[in-house]
């Protein structure tokens, strides 16, 4: 009775006739594929220079076989992208990162424009007594 409660409170108690299997299953949601095909690599490519086993980039990148911190961080710095953008599809990815640039590119020259005007006092303007 006390695992059948276990059971029930981990949301995996498989008896229940209205049960959704698929409930519980974890998520793999990374784009390593769709990153791969971007970035016009292959699995083969991380097996090699990654020395991983074939077994695991495929279940990996399919979504059979969970994914690590560690996993995303290795992968990510080989592909040269940030960790959380394997966690992204590729289009939403490079979006973001297009609006980082013109945000960091609208502040730089807004500080520009603050500098020039400090950087020039006004001067006073004589007025001419005629």
């Amino acid at each position: 009775m006390t695992q059948a409660f276990c059971l029930v409170r981990r949301n995996d108690y498989v008896f229940r006739p209205i049960y959704n299997r698929r409930m519980a299953a974890p998520g793999h949601d990374w784009y390593l594929k769709q990153w791969l095909r971007s970035l016009n690599k292959k699995q083969a490519d991380i097996v090699r220079d990654l020395d991983w086993n074939k077994a695991r980039v495929s279940l990996t990148a399919s979504g059979k076989q969970a994914y690590t911190r560690d996993d995303i961080n290795e992968i990510a710095e080989y592909l040269n992208l940030r960790p959380y953008e394997l966690l992204m599809h590729p289009d939403d990815a490079m979006r973001l990162r297009q609006l980082r640039a013109e945000m960091l590119r609208l502040a730089h020259e807004a500080d520009e424009a603050v500098g020039e005007s400090v950087d020039k006092p006004n001067k006073p303007e004589r007025v001419s007594t005629g």
